[in-house]
């Protein structure tokens, strides 16, 4: 029988595509790790109020956590600060229990006040930094594996001799310096735009991302989509999407659309699973033409074997 392992989560919005992501990334390691199985409390108010439980359930929630885990990118949440404060004083009183780590994402705006905050004696000790969801990955399995024996990982080369973190023979993360790369000028941005121009060219299928601005070295490989597919038919799908977004846009929605090809389909999404589930059918007829199969469980959408997406709701769902 598998062990129960019990994480309280709290975040603030800034980190909301981090969230989702690290979602995914414990879905995949629930289907592929023999030894534990995780079971996550979920709070976040303003993401979702819905799931917000009376003060008595949290306090019986933390009691009952191994776990408390604390994402945060450029504020200091008030609501989520309050559960941490909470889970400090029951791991003072019960001499380790639950465990406490804080993960801040420094790549956001305004994230030094945050980190600056957790600078006081209070907290610094439980505090790491990352830049990359990938990096937040590797660094929570490595902080897991410490504190759980009996949890097994390995570290391998998936098949395009990419690092990646394995478990049960499966790669569930990336473990690129990904925070590194950020910080390398060539990664950034040095690297000649002729040579993103050149892999667009070559690709099968060319997709558009836009949500408050329109780059222009995005807008660059539009055009040059655009006009590959013209001339030689490759790309010979192309696609933009552009997310609901209710703040301010640098750009005009209708516009761009209006500039684009006519071979183009546009189309938006809500959030980054609205995305996924509408890339999974874009790449579906591809997928299964290689042989590789889609297939539906109860819960997830599995590419191969690997969980790729929750049908209904998230990691944080109570059962």
């Amino acid at each position: 029988m598998k062990k129960r392992i019990k994480i309280f989560a709290a975040f603030d919005i800034d980190v909301e595509e981090d969230v989702v992501r690290f979602g995914d990334f414990l879905c995949g390691l629930n289907a592929q790790c023999a030894e534990g199985e995780f079971f996550v409390f979920k709070s976040e108010k303003e993401l979702c109020e819905s799931l917000e439980r009376p003060k008595e359930q949290i306090d019986a929630e933390l009691d009952a956590c191994e776990y408390f885990l604390l994402i945060l990118g450029g504020k200091n949440d008030e609501f989520a600060l309050d559960k941490l404060n909470r889970a400090i004083e029951r791991y003072a009183k019960t001499h380790g229990n639950p465990d406490v780590h804080i993960f801040v994402n420094a790549a956001n705006k305004n994230a030094d006040s945050v980190i600056n905050f957790f600078a006081s004696e209070r907290y610094e000790h439980y505090v790491e930094q990352y830049k990359h969801h990938d990096t937040l990955k590797a660094k929570f399995l490595i902080w897991l594996s410490a504190k759980q024996k009996d949890f097994a990982y390995e570290v391998d080369k998936d098949i395009h001799g990419t690092p990646v973190i394995k478990v049960g023979g499966v790669p569930i993360s990336g473990l690129l310096d990904f925070d590194a790369l950020l910080n390398n000028e060539e990664y950034k941005g040095e690297r000649k735009q002729s040579e993103y121009d050149q892999q667009v060219k070559k690709a099968d299928i060319f997709i558009a991302l836009f949500r408050s601005k329109a780059g222009k070295y995005t807008l660059e490989e539009v055009d040059v989509a655009t006009a590959a597919h013209a001339q030689n038919q490759r790309p010979q799908e192309l696609y933009c999407f552009i997310q609901d977004w209710q703040e301010k846009r640098e750009f005009n929605p209708e516009e761009l659309k209006t500039n684009l090809s006519a071979n183009y389909v546009t189309d938006s999404f809500t959030d980054i699973k609205d995305l996924k589930r509408k890339l999974i059918k874009i790449l579906s007829p591809r997928l299964c033409a290689c042989g590789v199969s889609i297939t539906e469980t109860d819960k997830f959408i599995q590419i191969g074997y690997v969980n790729i997406l929750r049908k209904q709701g998230g990691f944080y769902v109570q059962t």
